[in-house]
């Protein structure tokens, strides 16, 4: 298998999400993303401003969700490629269909396991 072809992907992707990550969140000194909040000043802003803050910030929670668990998809990947594990099924322990790889390069499961 060509796992150069794979990780050149899975970098690329990696860099994507981080850059999507920055747009709406901000990384941690423990490694983990959270929600970008506000930067109203409280005391002032009036109630219809606070409601589209509010509801901004909830806005930014749900894609940062979404977006973490993506970019933590791809660096277990990376991590399987130097550890030379990546392709092969958490599951059996045989190796993942090709044309699941270049579907979903972070794929941990061969067609048959997937949940």
């Amino acid at each position: 298998m060509n796992t150069d072809h794979f990780r050149k992907k899975l970098e690329v992707e990696l860099d994507t999400l981080e850059t999507e990550l920055k747009t709406v969140g901000v990384l941690g000194a423990d490694g983990s993303w959270s929600a970008k909040e506000s930067d109203l000043n409280l005391d002032s802003a009036d109630i219809n401003v606070l409601a589209s803050a509010e509801e901004n910030f909830e806005n930014n929670s749900a894609i940062l969700g979404t977006l973490e668990k993506r970019y933590r998809q791809v660096k277990a990947a990376l991590e399987r490629i130097s550890e030379n594990k990546y392709g092969l099924c958490k599951v059996c322990g045989e190796p993942i269909e090709a044309k699941r790889l270049e579907a979903n390069p972070a794929a941990e499961t061969c067609e048959k396991d997937m949940r």
